[in-house]
């Protein structure tokens, strides 16, 4: 017989773990303690966290939303939209976290990454050298290195892009009409693809593998729809150098 082993009331809710208290923080809906990192889920979670236990630093000022909350996002004042903070760590020698400071190969411990104050974020992704942002307002963004063409800029190979810059081909006036607001955003190892709200689905950067699903192995410097996919509900998830997607509708 299967025992269940009962979580203490200091263990996070996700990972189950009891260390590295300082990154916990307590839902003021569930009432449940999480850490920074693994808190992504709770639906409940749409006001800031509570300082019930000893934060060094302290979790900054604002509401708080979930990623999958996003979506629910309470109505503001006219010509107001939700503000975000985006803090980064980890692997840095590729520009990846817009730092501007590459020489610090390895941030050690979250840190605000200012380059897009003032823009609610809607979903992050990251490949192995580079981050994508997807942003309340449809537009989306990157910086790092992009090799094989997964930074989505046709002008940006080689060279590091040490600012966030917008992919213009992305935008809603450079699309199709009828394709909807972009909605979704993933990367795998060395590339991206976003989804429309729409359906439609749109990958670049490597494409040694298949993986950007244009049948053919070619890197794309610029975002590609997949003809393949078109107007249907499309659930995702991107491997190292895979994809697989979970369509319905049209007999698939």
């Amino acid at each position: 017989m299967a025992t269940t082993k009962l979580l203490s009331d200091d263990a996070c809710r996700v990972c189950g773990k009891e260390d590295d208290e300082e990154f916990l923080m307590l839902c003021d809906g569930c009432d449940r303690p999480f850490h920074t990192a693994c808190h992504q889920g709770c639906t409940c979670c749409m006001t800031k966290p509570r300082n019930n236990f000893a934060r060094k630093p302290a979790v900054p000022e604002g509401d708080w939303f979930c990623k999958f909350c996003a979506g629910r996002l309470p109505s503001l004042g006219e010509g107001k939209s939700p503000i975000s903070s985006i803090f980064g760590w980890g692997d840095n020698e590729d520009g990846q976290l817009a730092l501007q400071d590459t020489a610090t190969k390895v941030i050690w411990k979250p840190t605000k990454i200012h380059e897009l104050d003032g823009i609610g974020v809607l979903d992050i992704a990251c490949c192995e050298t580079c981050t994508f942002v997807l942003c309340n307002d449809a537009n989306l963004y990157s910086v790092g290195t992009g090799l094989c063409g997964q930074l989505g800029h046709q002008d940006v190979v080689h060279e590091k892009l040490l600012h966030f810059r917008l992919l213009e081909s992305m935008t809603e006036e450079k699309r199709s009409k009828g394709e909807g607001r972009l909605s979704q955003i993933h990367a795998g190892a060395n590339f991206g693809m976003v989804v429309t709200t729409a359906g439609h689905v749109y990958t670049w950067g490597n494409g040694e593998f298949g993986q950007l699903g244009h049948q053919e192995n070619k890197n794309k410097k610029v975002p590609k729809k997949i003809s393949a996919l078109r107007e249907l509900e499309v659930p995702v998830e991107l491997g190292m150098l895979a994809v697989v997607i979970l369509a319905s509708g049209c007999g698939r």
